[in-house]
């Protein structure tokens, strides 16, 4: 192989096994790079003698429709005989990042001869003279495409989508075995219950029911949980079958530069879809759930005495089975440990500006699973959303005379927020902004968290929880007094909150009885608080002007932001646990940080 024009000095070198790979890991920039392909449904060459024929093929190297007739002509030609032609509904149904892919140079006109490693790009010969003159090495197309179609990479990428697949289908079938047991576990402990009324006298009646409604309501909500979980990974499916056609009408119809260039997105599509189960797989929901039933001691001897029947409980625990991945998605997935409370770092991904000329005063923010950011304006009354780059700032809902202090994310599309002055919670529609239902809870609304369709709100003049289903039906109150107890996260069967005057930080059961408290120098003014999903807290001191991280049991604390990362005067956190980020607002400039961690 010879040199590429006269003052050129780069070698075109022959290529190897590694071309492929190589040429692959930088194909997302040559899509960016490469011009969308005009999609015509007629023949371009007829059009170019003013005459309008439905085109039948697609020539992927001219570029061009055809009609029959030119399709003959075409192939007859010594210039394009060789040309690779397809049907025109199977160039329609190409992928994007496949269709994109030209055989031609958008400059100069002809056709692509060499690739440039330098710029990962396809190239003609022209460009070797210009834009490419001072590259290092080019390489002949033809060698860096060949047998692309049957290449290891291309295999690679085909058996971790059929492992995807193959791990959805494992996944599915064991909660489905899970729904099964917890039937089995049911129908046990009824028979249990059954049982022990028939031995005993007819004080039984008044509280069977109770825990018979107990022990349906906990084993429905745990089957709709798991179903979910189904139709979760069954749009997974879906998708890596997506994947799997787009293979198929590729390595039949496509050429063989289409392939090799479209292996790239490929890949990543591949990828994201392997990284998103094994996230989705390790989320707290994907645990085992089993049904116990713990009886009253004295329930045998002592009837007159007993209230309750006993306490369904639905514990969770580790699944045994292991996802089979390829080599290139296990490279690029970290699954997270249990890292001890000076081993978690924040590193900071995205500054948000927000721009109104009325100011902000945030009080409260969300991110929520599809990247989208929002932003409770409380001093204004407006609920706030952004891209997760700061980009697109545009105000969701007005609710003036409302009082909002909190929000939480019911769904992606659905979101709550606490009123104070209207005493309710105020369910909105994103990104339409539309109220969807008004709860009436009969007290100042503060903090607010939201799990498994129930919601936990504060009461403060009340002095109490208010725990809620998105219907609006109370489920239970817990009591624990204190008017300067506001901003609350609810995780597992604990309530953390902050107690603004007091600076300190309270954890406590789901009865209302304390567990542990904190308070330290270190931490002034604590409003904002959320928790990961090892528990540990993470709680914004404004005065202090830092964030500060607690142990999951209240012993041990440290500063992991302040002033330092650029916060001032944090009011409002949030944690996303599915995107492992924390995002942190100041309180009145509309600066907001995005960590992950």
């Amino acid at each position: 192989m010879g040199y590429v024009g006269s003052n050129h000095k780069h070698h075109l070198m022959r290529t190897n096994n590694t071309d492929v790979k190589f040429f692959s890991r930088d194909l997302f920039r040559i899509m960016e790079k490469s011009s969308s392909t005009v999609r015509s449904v007629s023949c371009d060459v007829c059009q170019r003698r003013s005459i309008s024929k439905p085109a039948t093929k697609w020539c992927p190297h001219c570029e061009d429709g055809l009609c029959t007739d030119c399709h003959e002509h075409h192939g007859a030609s010594r210039s394009t005989a060789n040309h690779h032609v397809i049907q025109i509904e199977d160039y329609h149904h190409f992928p994007s990042y496949v269709a994109s892919v030209k055989h031609r140079c958008d400059i100069h006109k002809l056709e692509h001869e060499f690739y440039c490693t330098s710029h990962a790009l396809p190239c003609c010969v022209d460009c070797t003279k210009d834009v490419h003159s001072s590259c290092l090495e080019l390489k002949p197309l033809h060698d860096v495409v060949k047998d692309v179609k049957s290449s290891n990479h291309l295999h690679e990428i085909e058996r971790n989508l059929s492992d995807i697949v193959d791990n959805i289908v494992k996944l599915t079938k064991e909660r489905e075995e899970n729904v099964s047991k917890l039937e089995v576990q049911k129908t046990k402990h009824i028979q249990t219950i059954t049982h022990m009324r028939e031995i005993i006298n007819d004080h039984l009646d008044k509280i069977e029911g109770t825990v018979l409604e107990d022990l349906s309501r906990k084993h429905d909500a745990s089957k709709v949980l798991i179903e979910n979980l189904i139709d979760k990974l069954n749009e997974r499916k879906l998708k890596a079958n997506a994947i799997q056609e787009e293979i198929s009408l590729m390595k039949e119809a496509a050429s063989n530069l289409q392939n090799f260039i479209g292996m790239r997105d490929l890949e990543k599509k591949v990828n994201e879809e392997g990284k998103t189960l094994v996230i989705l797989q390790e989320d707290e929901n994907f645990y085992n759930s089993d049904i116990h039933l713990s009886y009253s001691e004295i329930l045998s001897s002592f009837t007159d005495k007993v209230s309750v029947f006993g306490d369904v409980l639905v514990q969770t625990s580790p699944r045994n089975l292991s996802l089979i991945l390829g080599k290139r998605i296990q490279s690029q997935i970290v699954l997270p440990k249990v890292a001890g409370i000076e081993q978690i770092k924040m590193r900071l991904q995205q500054k948000i500006k927000l721009k109104n000329s009325k100011g902000f005063d945030i009080s409260s923010c969300e991110i929520l699973d599809h990247g989208k950011l929002l932003f409770l304006d409380w001093k204004h009354e407006r609920l706030l959303a952004c891209n997760i780059d700061g980009s697109e700032s545009r105000v969701v809902a007005d609710f003036t005379g409302n009082g909002p202090f909190d929000i939480t994310c019911i769904a992606d599309d659905k979101i709550a927020v606490s009123a104070r002055t209207s005493k309710m919670i105020i369910l909105t529609e994103f990104p339409t902004g539309k109220i969807i239902k008004k709860i009436n809870v009969n007290g100042e609304c503060f903090g607010i968290d939201h799990k498994d369709g129930k919601m936990l709100v504060r009461l403060v003049n009340s002095g109490i929880f208010l725990l809620i289903d998105v219907a609006g039906k109370i489920i239970s109150r817990v009591r624990f007094p204190g008017d300067r107890l506001r901003y609350l996260t609810w995780y597992m069967d604990k309530i953390y909150c902050t107690v603004t005057g007091q600076n300190t930080v309270i954890c406590m059961n789901m009865k209302g009885s304390e567990i542990w408290t904190y308070r330290n120098v270190q931490l002034r003014e604590p409003f904002g608080i959320a928790t990961d999903t090892n528990g540990f807290v993470y709680v914004a001191g404004r005065a202090s002007n830092n964030v500060v991280l607690i142990a999951p049991d209240g012993r041990s604390s440290r500063v992991i932001l302040s002033d330092r990362d650029g916060i001032n005067k944090p009011q409002a956190l949030y944690i996303s646990k599915f995107r492992r980020q924390l995002l942190v607002c100041d309180k009145y400039d509309g600066s907001s940080y995005l960590f992950d961690f």
